[in-house]
């Protein structure tokens, strides 16, 4: 078994952002930085707890918190938002209060 070195919540978000990979699977995490699947539901449980990620259906997250115009903006995540619309507005509206 790989050992796994300490990674921080804000090194995941700063690789994320420089990659532009503003919508993800977790499937896309574990092979990024090689983390086993357990590790890695781990990490994105972590990552939403802190508002940093947001789960918008099974299996699918939205990457927050770094330029949130560019997240808007990425052509993946259009048909996912238009989808889940209510989900997206109701956390945003959450988070301005």
């Amino acid at each position: 078994m790989k050992k796994i070195q300490k990674i921080t919540s804000n090194y995941i978000m700063k690789i994320l952002h420089e990659l532009e990979l503003y919508y993800f699977s977790p499937n896309e995490i574990s092979s990024l930085f090689d983390f086993p699947k357990v590790k890695t539901y781990e990490i994105l449980r972590h990552l939403k707890h802190k508002g940093l990620i947001l789960s918008l259906e099974s299996g699918k997250y939205l990457l927050l918190g770094f330029q949130p115009e560019r997240v808007l903006s990425n052509p993946l995540s259009d048909t996912f938002l238009l989808k889940n619309s209510e989900a997206f507005i109701t956390h945003i509206s959450s988070a301005s209060l």
